[in-house]
């Protein structure tokens, strides 16, 4: 991979370096110029909230989830107006290991519909690579 760098004010670069290149590989980019093509053109939107850098391309985002906190960390994060008191490690468990990246997709219906509906039509957005439903430390970030 060749040694561009990419970089936002306030963000790491090394971690925005990171993030680029692995989408770079996730979609076989081989050419640095493309992935600059692409984020000066808008197709990729690179930002920052709170401690977390998202990279966006045309529906999917790229989350980064620090296995490192607890739910409770996660959620002072975020900074939240108001957090539900129901909202405890113990209901929602947090599992995992160092710093994963995720694809992320939202998917709005229109309607209201049952959850085991929603899952259904998430997992068929794409039948060979499926969605799965966010888990709680997916929000957050």
């Amino acid at each position: 991979m060749s040694n561009v760098e990419f970089a936002i004010a306030e963000v790491m670069p090394g971690r925005l370096n990171a993030l680029v290149k692995n989408l770079m590989r996730q979609m076989g980019i081989e050419d640095p110029n493309e992935a600059v093509r692409r984020v000066n053109a808008g197709e990729w939107v690179v930002s920052r909230v709170g401690s977390t850098v998202v990279v966006s391309t045309g529906g999917i985002t790229i989350i980064s989830v620090d296995y490192g906190h607890t739910l409770e960390e996660m959620i002072a994060a975020g900074r939240y107006d108001w957090v539900n008191s129901d909202i405890t490690a113990k209901r929602f468990p947090i599992s995992g290991v160092g710093v994963m990246q995720f694809e992320t997709k939202l998917f709005h219906f229109g309607h209201d519909i049952s959850s085991d509906e929603a899952e259904r039509r998430i997992a068929a957005d794409d039948p060979t690579n499926p969605w799965t439903p966010a888990k709680i430390e997916h929000t957050l970030a």
